[in-house]
């Protein structure tokens, strides 16, 4: 399956601006490290350097699909 969507951070940025005042502030927060670490990887990824762009990744995933402690009941 081919994603016909622009995902670099540029565009996932500009993207989060347009919608970011209708996030609750947890997920705000979640999605704004998400985006700094995809930026981070992106940066690896011109350097040529596929170790550190993969950890930077990894990151970005669990940034985005993180929870603060506390937030989740039992």
């Amino acid at each position: 399956m081919m994603i016909d969507k622009d995902l670099s951070h540029s565009a996932l940025k500009a993207y989060q601006r347009q919608l970011r005042d209708h996030f609750p502030d947890s997920l705000s927060l979640r999605v704004h490290r998400a985006l700094s670490w995809l930026s981070k990887a992106e940066q690896a990824r011109e350097a040529k350097d596929t170790d550190t762009e993969f950890v930077y990744y990894w990151i970005s995933f669990n940034a985005a699909y993180a929870y603060e402690f506390g937030e989740l009941s039992a």
